[in-house]
């Protein structure tokens, strides 16, 4: 028994939105690939540029203290000239207290440097990392970009025509049949239209009435699966599929 016009009409229109639907999820998914490479390289430039001013902030508190151990050095050299000019005892004791401060805080200093040239080490051996991760995903970048972005340019014109194609397919449908297809084929994942074999709907593997799958079986009306909904047709020697 011959296939209907509506069922043929919607297994084409089937066949062609189930090629734009692949094709819709590819340019997708290399959409995707692009801005995760993108993305990578940008959080690099984000971490470098950070590193960048971390590595700043403590370069410029290490020159703090060279310039306060320089101011401090030059003081405790005067201190010292006056010391070999003081006559009184009170005198001397008061420029000793001072330079013990000074030399108090000289070591503060030092060991405050000795922090900070560990951390400038550990920013210096990060940023090395950092940098040689951005050239690597700028190189990715580089070299995916193009093809990328033609495959997507390629899958969008191959989308457009079957769009034309599938514009004539839904328009020669009655309305009504158009829309019941059209929830049915987004509800079941892009499977509106499925074969009955043996009674037996190829959908849901569910069996339906006979009396139902005798009318399948004589075509010319559109039937749908009772448990899952989907529009059923019988192949004309009731063996083949879809």
């Amino acid at each position: 028994m011959p296939l209907s016009t509506n069922i043929e009409l919607l297994m084409s229109l089937q066949t062609v939105d189930q090629a734009i639907r692949g094709k819709k999820r590819e340019v997708e998914a290399t959409m995707r690939q692009l801005q995760e490479l993108e993305s990578h390289v940008r959080k690099r430039e984000a971490e470098s540029a950070q590193l960048g001013e971390e590595h700043a902030g403590v370069k410029a508190q290490q020159r703090e203290i060279e310039r306060e151990r320089a101011e401090i050095d030059e003081k405790m050299k005067d201190r010292r000239m006056r010391l070999q000019r003081v006559r009184s005892e009170k005198e001397m004791q008061a420029t000793q207290r001072e330079l013990d401060v000074m030399r108090e805080r000289t070591t503060q200093l030092d060991e405050h440097e000795l922090q900070i040239l560990e951390v400038i080490e550990a920013l210096d051996t990060r940023l090395v990392e950092v940098a040689e991760n951005l050239r690597g995903g700028r190189e990715a970048l580089n070299g995916e970009r193009e093809s990328l972005v033609a495959r997507g340019a390629e899958l969008t014109q191959e989308i457009d025509r079957e769009s034309a194609a599938r514009s004539e397919l839904a328009n020669a449908l009655d309305a009504n049949l158009r829309r019941r297809y059209e929830v049915i084929f987004t509800r079941h994942g892009g499977t509106a239209v499925v074969l009955v074999r043996d009674g037996v709907c190829q959908g849901c593997h569910m069996h339906v009435p006979p009396q139902l799958f005798n009318q399948i079986l004589r075509g010319g009306d559109v039937f749908d699966c009772p448990s899952c909904h989907r529009i059923l047709f019988a192949a004309p020697d009731n063996h083949d599929g879809v």
